[in-house]
């Protein structure tokens, strides 16, 4: 390169990079860190030429560069890092440029030399040189012995910042987390899956989220990972506001409010040092200027530049209003600045987030970000069915095959309107009625709010309005006279009873006065809409007309909503439908996947239901293959959605079918007559009535020697139809039988027969099963109706408390309750607490097993046994498939002992007897029959399915609905021991979001709120398989407090688990010990009376 000398006639100053390149060559060269001040000439010579050089300015003289320093470097700078620092010279890349254009050195030095030349002249360098060296090679170790692009990824000042860090953490006596992140991101797991601190998981999103804010000066733009926003929605759907404001701190609350303030003061002096200038100058007459002071700051600029605009904008002819206008352009801020007016901030304008003004606990999103990010989570509040969360099932378990569970809660009556005219607290079964009657009462108040406005202020379309009001006032008051006289009745007939409860009273009386003041406000309307016809109609102007309209909108807005609340129905149940996997493999069991509130519902409604999250689940390939419900929807253990499923609807429609039948075709039906042929027929043929029968009817009434009656012998041929010792039941139990009711009998049986035998032709096989399942159409797979078990088992405990169970003596209950040993207590045994499942368990324990085995009480254990053993072959753990099923056939043929005696010779279902009364059966009610066959000859059905097909058995409480007890548990946690249905829609979202994330396998944090169990990792074991020695269901519980042949000298005073406050108590009575018996023989053998 050619170097251009600058003459001496010619002064040029010095640019900043020449002085930069002095500074650099100074700093290389120089081996003290203070200014040279010697007269070296090749020095200065040299300094001369590398400036031109890296300038690319004309060569400057030596002592041109020697003076520079010494009036200028040396007075600005006090050393030579100083200057270093405030010109950022950067020495690496200039060498690294000026070792890629030199020529390579025909010898290379050793590296061994080369670490020795550096190691040995290190201190020699400044601070930043060291500093830059060392970044250059700390980049070129990541570039070359990483990856290429891992020097892009580190920043320039890393070193310098992370030695910083280090010595601030030793000066405060910290540990060195700088080093200790380091280690836990560097270093992987054993099994190399991710680092030690897995960057995809929590605490990773916290401590990046953290690291980022306190590294910003603004919190406006941060952005939260995803696990640890979804682990703080997680805390802020558990704990609320109170955690979200504890956990962040007070963020920029306390900043925020002192500015505001301060404005606020500073403002306000303001505006009353203008007003007192005001005064002191504006003339009193002045009108406008008044007037103007009462228009806010910010519209009064808005008005001046409106003004200006239009003096702009219009026609100017004059040269003179040019010129005037020439100098009168001005925006708004001129406006302000000239009139010295101060605009207020707008409210939502976005305020400066600066973190170091930041009063925080752990930085994270604010609470109002959760709140957004779950309204937009893709949940529903209202009664849709969840699609998204079925798909998030879906995911988690693609080849699941799904229960779906049905119950309801009790919910707090309240009907709310929002400020936004939101319903809520209505029954709603997602049939589109509750929002047609929004729609319509919505259209009525924008109506009234229209009435003789706008476009509607005509008085030709007053006129017809107000008819059009007289006409609905008639309307309305029909329906509340209608509503008053039920109201009236309910609430006489409730009066005269004694047991009604207070608050019971009082809702009935406020319904009365309720329908008697809507029925004095529409008498008020009527009057006043018609007043106001009859002044539009002769044309009457002394009255304020559109005053009177006025308050007549506004007497209306306050009727209409009275009149629509007397015909919303308040819901008073919440019915909550959940799947769940039918391997139970996983928790949670089930997810909710819709939730509907109502007040009554029929078993067609809930089928209903049931098929459309049927439907809902076939359309994104979810197999369901069952619905579990309470007891009280009987009939969909009966009753398919295209077929019978059960023989106890076979008999039902058989009997009804027979019930509608005259008695004289029936009787044509078994008449029988000798034809021309001589062969015996009946008089009228029927499908289902079997020839031989009508000629054993004949060869009976035609026997020479034995004459019988018609009537006789249709009782022998009922007989005949049944095992010889079996006597059949009457048509009417309790009545003399006549020949029409022997006629209804007989064809109800063949009616029945006929219809099992046409099912099993079909493949519907009655014949062998009390219970066939529907297969769905879509899937191919049987889709099993089932009651909860805990439901059935809490039934026959009601019954044994009952005493309806023959052969079961309750003196031996009685008996164990005495024992020391078998856990059974006074609640227990009394059903104190109808919905406890302990308790009945109790009553079926191994402790009470055992007291009536050695004591002799043989029905009594047999019986005890029983029910024992099945539930535990649906709820107890540790058994095979082989035991369960035993003890459900065991379950079977006990009900059939009475229902079928003679089933041990031939299970034929085809052959029972239709006149048998369901309830009674074993003194077991109708419903637990339903709900027995069904479940067992559904779980046998299953097993055998599945060791057929090769698939894992279900797990025993498959179709438990224990899982919509847990998410009632949890609403009572949340919302209190009695909420409304409006609590329940502002809090359904985020508890729907809570399950989806717990049956996410790839969630960001650990999912664990468990006290009494551990964390697991993977499917839980075998329910199959023994967990303890002693299992749940034979673990025999003893109650100090509450068994009276328990011992304690001190039990008055001995704490109870679990004790309740005086105010549940009120609601749940405690454990207490058993009345006292007085002249009570217990034992009638030695007639001695005791307790």
């Amino acid at each position: 390169m050619k170097l251009q000398i600058l003459h001496k006639g010619k002064k040029q100053d010095w640019n900043k990079d020449e002085l930069k390149g002095l500074v650099r060559y100074v700093a290389l060269y120089e081996s003290s860190d203070c200014w040279p001040t010697h007269k070296r000439v090749a020095f200065w010579d040299d300094c001369a030429k590398d400036i031109a050089e890296s300038s690319g300015m004309q060569l400057r003289t030596g002592g041109a560069c020697r003076l520079k320093v010494i009036d200028h470097l040396k007075k600005k700078f006090k050393t030579v890092n100083d200057a270093e620092e405030a010109y950022d010279i950067d020495y690496v890349n200039e060498m690294e440029k000026a070792r890629n254009d030199s020529a390579e050195f025909e010898h290379e030095e050793l590296r061994g030399d080369l670490m020795t030349l550096i190691v040995q002249n290190l201190g020699k360098m400044s601070s930043i040189q060291r500093i830059q060296l060392a970044t250059f090679i700390y980049s070129f170790i990541a570039e070359n012995d990483f990856s290429e692009d891992l020097k892009h990824f580190i920043p320039s000042n890393f070193i310098e910042l992370s030695l910083l860090a280090m010595d601030h953490l030793k000066w405060n006596n910290k540990d060195d987390i700088v080093f200790n992140l380091c280690k836990s991101l560097g270093i992987m797991c054993e099994d190399g899956s991710s680092a030690r601190l897995n960057v995809n998981q929590m605490p990773f999103g916290l401590l990046d989220f953290n690291c980022k804010f306190f590294a910003s000066d603004d919190g406006n733009n941060l952005r939260a990972s995803k696990d640890y926003k979804t682990w703080m929605e997680t805390m802020y759907a558990n704990f609320g506001n109170s955690w979200a404001r504890l956990h962040l701190g007070p963020m920029w609350s306390y900043v925020d409010q002192v500015d505001e303030k301060e404005n606020i003061e500073v403002e306000n002096k303001e505006n009353v040092e203008k007003s007192k200038g005001k005064n002191q100058e504006a003339p009193k007459n002045n009108i406008i200027e008044e007037a103007l002071s009462y228009v806010p700051l910010e519209d009064l600029v808005y008005l001046m530049y409106c003004q200006l605009i239009l003096k702009q904008t219009r026609i100017i002819n004059s040269e003179s209003e040019k010129e005037e206008l020439a100098g009168a352009e001005a925006s708004p801020k001129e406006i302000e600045t000239m009139h010295n007016i101060q605009s207020r901030p707008k409210k939502n304008q976005k305020k400066d987030r600066k973190t170091m003004d930041a009063k925080v606990n752990v930085a994270g999103p604010s609470d109002r970000t959760i709140r957004r990010d779950i309204a937009n989570s893709g949940f529903f509040c209202g009664t849709e069915i969840q699609v998204k969360a079925l798909k998030k099932a879906k995911e988690s378990n693609p080849t699941g095959r799904w229960f779906i569970k049905a119950d309801a809660t009790d919910m707090k009556e309240g009907l709310h309107e929002s400020v936004k005219g939101k319903w809520t607290g209505d029954c709603d079964l997602g049939d589109g009625n509750l929002q047609r009657e929004q729609e319509q009462y919505d259209k009525r108040i924008k109506w009234i709010n229209g009435l003789a406005l706008k476009t509607r202020m005509e008085c030709e379309t007053i006129m017809n309005d107000l008819k059009e009001l007289l006409r609905q006032l008639r309307e309305d008051r029909s329906f509340l006279l209608e509503g008053m006289k039920t109201s009236k009745k309910d609430y006489d007939a409730k009066r005269k009873q004694n047991t009604v409860a207070e608050q019971t009273m009082f809702a009935l009386a406020w319904a009365v006065d309720g329908f008697e003041k809507l029925l004095e406000m529409n008498e008020k309307l009527a009057n006043d809409a018609n007043t106001l016809l009859s002044m539009y109609v002769n044309s009457v102007t002394e009255v304020n007309r559109p005053k009177r309209l006025s308050e007549l909108r506004k007497d209306l807005l306050n009727y209409v909503k009275g009149l629509t609340s007397k015909k919303r129905e308040a819901a008073s149940h919440l019915m909550v439908f959940m799947v769940g996997d039918e391997l139970r493999c996983r928790k949670p069991y089930a997810i909710p996947v819709r939730a509907l509130p109502y007040k009554s519902i029929t078993d067609n409604g809930l089928r209903k239901l049931r098929d459309e999250i049927r439907t809902a689940m076939n359309n994104i390939e979810m197999v369901s293959v069952g619905f579990s419900s309470d007891g009280e929807f009987n009939s969909l253990r009966t009753m398919g959605s295209k077929r019978p499923i059960s023989v106890i609807q076979l008999i039902m429609n058989a009997k009804v079918k027979a019930r509608s039948t005259r008695i004289n075709e029936i009787e044509k039906y078994l008449k029988p007559v000798k034809g021309n042929d001589g062969d015996i027929r009946a008089l009228k043929f029927h499908v289902a009535v079997p020839l031989e029968d009508i000629i054993f009817l004949y060869d009976l009434m035609n026997n020479s020697e034995v004459k019988t009656t018609f009537h006789q012998a249709l009782l022998l041929l009922r007989r005949k139809q049944f095992p010889f010792s079996y006597d059949p039941h009457p048509w009417t139990t309790g009545k003399d039988e006549t020949t029409s009711d022997c006629l209804k009998s007989l064809m109800a049986f063949y009616f029945y027969r006929y219809e099992v035998l046409e099912y099993t032709k079909n493949g519907v096989n009655f014949k062998e099963h009390l219970y066939v399942p529907e297969v769905d159409e879509i899937t191919g797979e049987q889709f099993h109706e089932r009651e909860d078990h805990n439901h059935v088992l809490k039934r026959i405990t009601a019954c044994t408390r009952a005493g309806s169970i023959p052969d079961v003596d309750l003196r031996a209950f009685v008996a164990c309750l005495n024992a020391p040993n078998t856990g059974l207590t006074y609640s227990a045994l009394t059903g104190q607490h109808k919905q406890s499942v302990p308790d009945c368990e109790r009553m079926f324990s191994r402790g009470v097993l055992e007291f009536m085995q050695e004591n002799g009480y043989k029905n009594e254990a047999k019986f005890v046994k029983l029910v024992r053993n099945w539930h535990k072959a649906s709820d107890g753990r540790g058994l095979s498939e082989e035991t369960r099923c035993n003890y459900n056939k065991d379950m079977l043929n006990y009900i059939l002992e009475d229902w079928m005696p003679w089933h041990k010779d031939g299970k034929d279902y085809s052959v029972m007897d239709v006149n048998r009364p369901i309830k009674g059966i074993k003194g077991l009610t109708r419903e637990i029959i339903v709900a027995l066959t069904a479940n067992i000859e559904s779980q046998e059905i299953r097993r055998l399915e599945y060791k057929t097909r090769s698939l894992p058995p279900e797990h025993p409480r498959a179709s438990s609905t224990d899982v919509l007890e847990g998410f009632f548990s949890i609403l009572h946690h949340l919302l209190g021991p009695t909420f409304d249905h409006k609590s329940f829609v502002e809090n359904y979202r985020k508890i729907e979001q809570e399950f989806v994330k717990r049956i996410n396998p790839e969630l960001g944090f650990f999912y664990w709120t468990g006290v009494n169990e551990r964390y697991n990792t993977g499917p839980l074991e075998s329910f199959n398989e023994h967990k303890e020695e002693v299992e749940h269901l034979d673990q025999i519980r003893l109650s100090r407090r509450a068994d009276p042949g328990v011992f304690a000298a001190n039990r008055a005073s001995i704490p109870q688990k679990g004790k309740l406050s005086v105010r549940a108590q009120f609601h749940v009575a405690p454990e207490v010990l058993p009345p006292r018996l007085l002249d009570i023989n217990i034992t009638e053998t030695d007639g001695r009376s005791g307790l």
